[in-house]
């Protein structure tokens, strides 16, 4: 038996009490597997390390994704749920990498060890949608497509793709005694017919990375390929490249999403998360974006009955008020968002703050009005309607020559 000849030949030893047959020979009428002369116990089916084997010895994918599913959904409800992070004043950027860092790892368990059927990924999408949605507040429904940009946060199938890959990886970069490289070398040395009985080759053949050569700098051989991602920063470029590609299908559809479409087409978590603003401006930007503002069907206070995105845009003069043209794309509002800076620049210029204290009030401004329009009846603070933008206008402001001079100039 091969696993008894590697152990004796490496000095280590397999406890045959804990190891299991599934679908014995001697159910057959062959003879009783054994190790070290100690019969093995033989079983229906077994889980590994929580990985579940059917009785044909292969990974059982529907039983593995059902109780990861239960188990994410579990840990949300009685773990994220209870501190609050569907508050709208708790950062919903903070939300999902709370779920990214503690729950979706539940979801991803043993992932990297199975290909998967359309009908597998679509329940695991479900899954990580019903999770989001415990996240932001969204009813039963709600779409988490643009939350999922917004937070740079990859689908399941692309996640399910990556983890794959890197799996991939590891066993290359493996040393060549261990028991998986000798696998992984017997299996490449069978007839082509034969190896497709194995599991490894239909991971390299169907892993949407790994067997697309424009993804690694057009390296197409094995050799090629693991020389190029030798290093974490060659791995990350691959997969951002993967990420990318995906994004670039979905904006060239003949129809792509709308809401999507409006953000930027690009991936990297969307400055409205991170940019210091009120929280007030924070949840109505985010609003908009995901489609919530405005959302059921209003009627608008000029008599129009449906005020539709595309009517407020309209009726508000956005286009005028922001001084871009009317036909802008994808619209004037989301097109002026798409030009927040990622981040605050160390030492902000004039130009930008020139072009942000005409722009941001302006925003503020409208989207406050979008809002007092979807919700007649609210009532605002003096915060909430508080429409300056001083707290992102005043990381902005540019600091004058006078003052640099007086920062540092010596002490005498």
């Amino acid at each position: 038996m091969r696993a008894e000849d590697h152990s004796r030949s490496l000095g280590y030893r397999w406890n045959p009490a804990k190891c299991v047959v599934l679908n014995c020979p001697s159910d057959h009428g062959g003879r009783r597997m054994k190790l070290y002369g100690s019969p093995i116990p033989k079983e229906p089916s077994f889980s590994y390390l929580g990985v579940p084997f059917s009785p044909q010895g292969k990974i059982s994918t529907d039983l593995l994704l059902r109780r990861n599913t239960a188990s994410a959904l579990a840990a949300m409800r009685y773990t994220l749920m209870p501190i609050g992070i569907r508050s709208p004043k708790f950062s919903r950027l903070t939300a999902s990498r709370l779920y990214a860092t503690f729950i979706r790892s539940k979801f991803e368990y043993g992932l990297c060890l199975c290909t998967f059927t359309t009908k597998q990924v679509a329940l695991l999408e479900k899954a990580q949608d019903q999770c989001l949605r415990m996240a932001f507040g969204g009813h039963r429904t709600a779409s988490t497509t643009v939350f999922k940009h917004l937070v740079n946060l990859p689908s399941m199938k692309e996640r399910s793709t990556t983890l794959v890959f890197k799996f991939i990886l590891r066993v290359h970069f493996l040393p060549e005694d261990t028991l998986l490289s000798i696998l992984r070398s017997f299996i490449n040395d069978l007839p082509p017919t034969t190896r497709t009985r194995f599991r490894w080759p239909t991971l390299l053949t169907s892993n949407s990375i790994w067997s697309n050569p424009a993804l690694t700098e057009n390296h197409a051989s094995t050799a090629d390929k693991i020389n190029y991602l030798s290093s974490p920063a060659s791995v990350r470029r691959t997969v951002v490249a993967y990420r990318t590609q995906v994004l670039t299908s979905i904006y060239r559809k003949p129809k792509p999403p709308v809401l999507l479409s409006a953000c930027r087409p690009y991936l990297g978590i969307d400055p409205i998360l991170t940019l210091p603003m009120s929280t007030y401006d924070r949840s109505r930007l985010v609003r908009w974006r995901m489609g919530w503002l405005p959302g059921r069907p209003k009627a608008c206070r000029c008599g129009h009955t449906h005020a539709s995105r595309a009517h407020l845009l309209n009726c508000l003069r956005v286009a005028t008020r922001l001084d871009v043209a009317t036909n802008t794309r994808p619209n004037p509002l989301d097109y002026v968002l798409n030009q927040l800076p990622r981040k605050i620049p160390p030492t902000p210029s004039s130009l930008l703050f020139s072009r942000w204290s005409s722009w941001w009030p302006t925003i503020c401004q409208i989207m406050l009005e979008i809002e007092q329009i979807c919700k007649p009846e609210g009532e605002y603070t003096t915060e909430a309607a508080d429409v300056s933008g001083k707290i992102l206008l005043d990381k902005l402001r540019p600091v004058s020559t006078e003052s640099s001079s007086l920062l540092i100039s010596p002490v005498d």
